[in-house]
């Protein structure tokens, strides 16, 4: 074979392997999210003990913001790490700002405290290892706030031999603001004491993997972050090795399609994608509840 024929076929290789490595892998993500046509009904999770050194609930600030007509969940390196936060910048600006209507768009950019947790979804152990991401709530009123009393009440329900389960009891309700419907936890329930898994080397596995949020949930340095606070959609640019603002002619979220919003998102290291179907009854999907 020629030059040529050898780079294309060695250039398609590197981009398959590329496309496989980056693929996302949705089993990662646990989700309330109940089916189309599914009004009601339970999942349920067991959480995975800390290792030596972190949390049961790991604490992480994200930004909850619309890139390209799509919500998004963007890590704020601020918060978390002290480093430079475009975002975090933008909406101290308009927070600050004397006209109202700069204020209530501050609210956009406002870096908000989620909880993650590592655990099991009973029913698809085959998928193995998962996160759970929610937010916190000022009023006292979360999913942590409902769960962080089954310790106190149970001890430590993440134990790997007398743990207990979390019953979630999920339903549909009504989105006020789109007329749509979307899945909200009713109740979280402990369940009676049991071991992590009955079969020995299964549960080693489980409380070995070494597999952290990170692994998951992709952060996104200032540069990316400030393509974002000026209203562009980020493109990764081979040329040029680095993010760039994707073309203002494809930048109309009005003509966007899932594909070229695709076509804008990072590498899918730890990104989702999802879709909501259009039945009698619009089902929306909790921005909470998005993986990505």
């Amino acid at each position: 074979m020629t030059n040529v024929v050898d780079q294309v076929l060695a250039q398609q290789k590197a981009r398959a392997e590329q496309s496989s490595s980056n693929s996302t892998d949705l089993t990662k993500y646990f989700t309330i999210a109940l089916p189309d046509g599914v009004s009601g009904g339970e999942k349920t999770i067991r959480i995975l003990p800390p290792k030596a050194g972190q949390m049961l609930f790991t604490e992480v600030w994200f930004h909850s913001i619309k890139v390209g007509g799509k919500n998004r969940k963007l890590y704020d390196p601020g918060k978390n790490e002290k480093k430079p936060s475009p975002l975090t910048d933008v909406y101290n600006a308009l927070k600050n700002s004397n006209d109202p209507s700069d204020k209530a768009l501050s609210r956009q950019y406002y870096p908000r405290l989620f909880y993650v947790i590592k655990g099991i979804e009973r029913g698809k152990e085959h998928e193995g290892v998962k996160f759970w991401r929610f937010p916190h709530s000022n009023r006292g009123d979360g999913h942590f706030d409902t769960i962080t009393p089954l310790f106190k009440r149970y001890g430590d329900i993440s134990d790997a031999e007398t743990g207990r389960d979390m019953v979630l009891t999920l339903t549909k309700v009504k989105n006020p603001r789109t007329g749509g419907v979307y899945t909200t936890i009713q109740t979280i329930l402990a369940d009676d004491p049991s071991p992590l898994s009955l079969d020995p080397a299964l549960k080693e596995q489980w409380l070995a993997d070494s597999m952290t949020w990170e692994s998951v949930y992709k952060k996104y340095e200032a540069d990316y972050l400030y393509i974002v606070a000026q209203g562009d959609i980020p493109m990764w640019s081979e040329a040029d090795s680095k993010w760039v603002a994707k073309p203002s002619i494809d930048n109309d979220e009005s003509s966007s399609t899932q594909d070229s919003i695709g076509d804008s998102l990072p590498p899918k290291t730890g990104e989702g994608a999802a879709s909501t179907a259009e039945n009698t009854t619009k089902v929306d999907i909790n921005p909470d509840d998005l993986p990505f």
